[in-house]
C-alpha cells in the first residue's frame, strides 16, 4: 500500500502547523532560573522580577518556603 503525494502533502502541512504550534508554546513557557537576592520580603522580589507583587506567593511556594515574610541567597524564581 503507498501513500499518494496528496496524503504526503497533507501530512507534512500538518507537521509544520505543529511545529509552529510548539515553538509558540515554548517562547510563553516559564522557566525556573536561580538568583541570589539579599534578604527581602518575597513580594518585594515578584515585583522587581514581574512588576508585581501577587506572585511572591508562588515564589516561596517554588523555594518550598512556607513563609512568605523573606528570603535570601540563591532562590528560584519563573522567567517573566
Amino acid at each position: 500500500m503507498s501513500i499518494s503525494s496528496k496524503s504526503i502533502s497533507l501530512l507534512e502541512d500538518q507537521r509544520t502547523v505543529a511545529q509552529e504550534f510548539f515553538n509558540q508554546q515554548k517562547l510563553n513557557a516559564q522557566q525556573i532560573i536561580n538568583v541570589d537576592t539579599q534578604l527581602l520580603p518575597a513580594r518585594v522580589i515578584a515585583y522587581q522580577y514581574y512588576g508585581e507583587s501577587t506572585l511572591g506567593a508562588d515564589i516561596a511556594v517554588l523555594n518550598d518556603e512556607i513563609n512568605v515574610s523573606f528570603l535570601s541567597g540563591n532562590i528560584k524564581i519563573f522567567t517573566a
